[in-house]
């Protein structure tokens, strides 16, 4: 019976935060940075390379959107990707370095390819194989023969 009220509790205190609105959840932020003097949560936003909360930074967030609507947008500002390749290797120092690539495909492609060259190779032999029989024709039937006399006038 207690874990079924604590797992009561919990799921109303998780819905009502996360229906709450941003102005009331920075309120409370606030108030907690006051009461510690905020050491502990600048550290933190400092270590995540964070912006703190203030209403005079523009925001893609309104002041009334609720705290659902903002973690199901992963609560992030502004992406930013900064990917490099040579600090990751000043940093880590791999003794070697190898690139593989598995084309998963690689069957469909062998079979596409196979289908193309029978088809271009039909059409290539179909259009030999005319020229070849046209001209054999034309050898055989036009030739011009001399008529016999056999001595008559």
């Amino acid at each position: 019976m207690d874990i079924n009220l604590f797992q009561v509790e919990s799921q109303s205190f998780i819905e009502s935060f996360i229906s709450s609105i941003t102005n009331t959840f920075i309120r409370s932020i606030r108030l907690v940075q006051d009461t510690t003097q905020g050491n502990a949560l600048r550290s933190m936003a400092s270590e995540v390379n964070t912006k703190a909360l203030d209403r005079s930074l523009p925001s893609r967030f309104a002041l009334d959107s609720t705290i659902g609507s903002i973690v199901d947008r992963l609560m992030v500002e502004e992406w930013t990707n900064i990917t490099s390749h040579k600090a990751y290797y000043d940093r880590c120092q791999p003794i070697t370095c190898t690139y593989s690539y598995v084309d998963k495909k690689i069957w469909l492609v062998v079979i596409t390819t196979v289908i193309g060259l029978i088809r271009g190779l039909t059409i290539v032999l179909k259009f030999v194989v005319l020229l070849v029989v046209k001209s054999f024709f034309y050898c055989c039937y036009n030739r011009v023969q001399p008529l016999s006399n056999n001595g008559k006038t």
